[in-house]
């Protein structure tokens, strides 16, 4: 009984509870878990290998475990796990669940304070008699807060394309 297996938080305090009250149980027979595959699946040696991939139908943030209920042997593997949400079913989403809209949604607050700065210059120029040198460093806030927002914007980009 060795293998992977992915469970939620709100299941793993459960799971926790289940393997305390039955500490001979082999945490994967546990009904708390979803079990992705044991070692029976892997193709034969040498060249072992497993690929496949696990829709979920409920969404939320998963963990993924190994479990090896056979303490008298030891387990080397490499291991490349990726996962991912879907948006439209053909696009991979690596963002969390429920952060999938932060990339548009940093851009639009960066593109909101430019029109900030924009309105800020404008009323400095109508008013210079009264501009002192702390109004200037109020339109770099400006700059400095969009700038960092469209740079926000690029990371979660990046992160939602690639993964990375």
């Amino acid at each position: 009984m060795v293998g992977f297996f992915l469970t939620s938080d709100q299941t793993l305090i459960q799971l926790l509870l289940e393997a305390q009250q039955n500490p001979g149980m082999c945490i994967v027979d546990s009904n708390f878990i979803t079990l992705l595959f044991t070692f029976q699946h892997l193709s034969p040696p040498p060249q072992s290998s497993f690929n496949k991939s696990y829709p979920l139908m409920f969404p939320g943030e998963y963990s993924l475990f190994f479990a090896n209920c056979n303490p008298e042997s030891p387990v080397t593997m490499d291991v490349r796990i990726e996962m991912f949400n879907t948006d439209d079913g053909a696009t991979n989403n690596y963002l969390s669940v429920g952060l999938t809209q932060l990339p548009s949604l940093y851009f639009i607050f960066s593109l909101i304070y430019l029109c900030f700065l924009g309105f800020w210059i404008f009323l400095c120029f109508n008013n210079q008699r009264c501009v002192h040198r702390v109004h200037l460093l109020m339109g770099a806030l400006l700059v400095t807060k969009a700038l960092s927002l469209f740079c926000a914007a690029v990371e979660k980009h990046y992160v939602k394309v690639t993964g990375i």
